[in-house]
């Protein structure tokens, strides 16, 4: 039989909650990652060592590595500082080697829109 002039009879939508839908979707062997405590501050760090060097100012390494632990300690909050704390603060030190090294050798173009940056070997 042609059902060409009849309705087609679709089943009951189901509207579920958010919290069912991600009860559904997630994976009994799924572990979350974890987020990166360091990745803010460094982010931000980076970001404004962008912003002064197209403004034509090289960040020195003590003021990188004083705006990467103001962020850090931000970021802390009122929380007791430990050994975790110590520890990824001595770790600034080379974070904004790095950066001076990056800021010292590439010209920023536009601190905020992306753009090909040519390296050795690739992009």
């Amino acid at each position: 039989m042609a059902r060409s002039n009849q309705e087609v009879l679709l089943p009951p939508t189901t509207v579920i909650t958010d919290q069912e839908l991600q009860r559904r979707s997630q994976c009994s062997l799924y572990h979350p990652t974890e987020i990166d405590l360091l990745e803010k501050p460094s982010r931000l760090t980076f970001r404004w060592a962008l912003r002064e060097r197209h403004l034509g100012k090289i960040c020195s390494l003590v003021d990188l590595r004083a705006h990467w632990v103001a962020g850090w300690t931000r970021g802390w909050g009122s929380e007791k500082k430990n050994s975790i704390y110590w520890k990824s603060v001595n770790r600034s030190a080379p974070f904004a080697a790095r950066v001076y090294e990056f800021l010292l050798k590439y010209e920023v173009l536009h601190p905020y829109e992306p753009y090909i940056l040519e390296l050795i070997g690739g992009r």
